[in-house]
C-alpha cells in the first residue's frame, strides 16, 4: 500500500490552522517539523492521505487558498509525494519520540513508553490534536507550570487541545485539573489521552458552556491558544483565577504579545516573567 505524502510550508502562527486542515480532509496524522530561512522562521506540516485522494488534494488547496485570503494562514508551498506504507509509519513516527522536560517531566508516545525514569510519564498519541510536547508553546507552558505547580493545587487548562497541559498538571501533582476544549475532536482525543494516562480520577475535560457554567476558583489556570483568542477569554481567565494564584499564558507571537497583556491588565493581572522560543512567548501572571 502507498500514502500521498501532503508537506506544507508554513509561518509559525499558521502551523495549528493548517494541521486542522489537513486532519479535517482526512490525514492519517500530521507532524511538523520547523526551520529557519534568512531569520524568518518558518513550519513545515506533513500530513498523510490514502490514494486515490485527487479530490481530497483539491478540496484541501482551496481551504487552504480560502484561509488564507482571510489573512488566518500564510503558507509558501504545498507538495505531495508518494511514499510507502512503512515508509508513511517510519516517517510520522520519527517525528515523535520521548522529550525530557524541565526538571521532572518526560513526554513520549504510546510506543516508547514504559521507561520514564526518575521522571513523571505523560504520554500522547501524536499528530491528531494539537499538543505533542515538541511545539514550543506546550514546552514554554510547561517549563512555567513545573515552576508554580505544587501538590494539592486545583489547576484549570483552557483550550486544552491534546490535553498534554491537563495531564502534566495532575503528574505534577494538582488535587483536581479542569480542563475546556471548544472542538468536539480534540475533546475526545483528550479525554483519550487523560484515560490512557490513568488519571481520569483527577483530569475531566468539559465543552466550554459546560466550563463557564463551572466556573472552577484554581491556584493555576494554563491558556495555551492565540493571542487574539486569549485577549476575549480575559475576563473568564481572571475570574477562575484565585487571589493569589498564577495564570500561564502562551501560543503567543512576540509582535501579538501585548495584546493580551493589556486585556488581562484592565482584570488586574500584571507579568511576573516572560519566555522566549524564537518568535513565541509564553508569560506567568499574577495580581500584585
Amino acid at each position: 500500500m502507498h500514502w500521498i505524502e501532503v508537506s506544507v510550508v508554513c509561518s509559525l502562527p499558521s502551523e495549528e490552522p493548517v494541521s486542522a486542515a489537513l486532519m479535517n480532509h482526512g490525514c492519517a496524522g500530521t507532524a511538523t517539523e520547523w526551520f529557519s530561512e534568512e531569520g524568518t522562521p518558518y513550519a513545515t506540516v506533513r500530513g498523510w492521505l490514502t490514494p486515490p485522494c485527487d479530490d481530497v488534494l483539491t478540496r484541501l488547496k482551496g481551504d487552504l487558498e480560502e484561509l488564507r485570503l482571510q489573512d488566518a494562514v500564510a503558507y509558501t508551498e504545498i507538495r505531495c509525494d508518494e511514499v510507502s506504507d512503512e515508509g508513511w509509519l517510519d516517517s510520522w513516527r520519527s517525528h515523535h519520540h520521548p522529550r525530557a522536560v524541565g526538571r521532572s517531566l518526560l513526554i513520549t508516545p504510546p510506543w516508547r513508553s514504559g521507561n520514564p525514569g526518575n521522571r513523571f510519564e505523560v504520554v500522547i498519541e501524536p499528530g491528531m490534536a494539537f499538543g505533542t510536547g515538541s511545539h514550543p508553546t506546550t514546552l514554554l507552558s510547561l517549563e512555567l507550570m513545573e515552576r508554580v505547580i505544587v501538590p494539592g493545587l486545583p489547576v484549570a487548562d483552557v483550550g486544552t487541545g491534546s490535553g498534554i497541559l491537563a495531564i502534566a498538571a495532575a503528574r505534577l501533582g494538582a488535587s483536581h485539573v479542569t480542563a475546556s476544549e471548544i472542538d468536539a475532536l480534540p475533546r475526545q482525543i483528550a479525554q483519550q489521552n487523560v484515560d490512557a494516562n490513568c488519571v481520569g480520577h483527577i483530569v475531566e475535560v468539559l465543552d466550554p458552556e459546560e466550563f463557564a457554567a463551572r466556573r472552577p476558583r484554581c491556584d493555576v489556570v494554563v491558556c495555551n491558544i492565540i493571542a487574539e483568542t486569549i485577549a476575549e477569554l480575559a475576563p473568564l481567565l481572571a475570574s477562575i483565577l484565585k487571589p493569589t494564584g498564577h495564570l500561564i499564558l502562551s501560543g503567543i507571537v512576540a509582535e501579538r504579545l501585548d495584546l493580551p497583556l493589556r486585556r488581562l491588565a484592565a482584570e488586574g493581572l500584571r507579568p511576573l516573567e516572560i519566555v522566549a522560543d524564537d518568535v513565541w512567548r509564553a508569560v506567568l501572571l499574577t495580581r500584585p
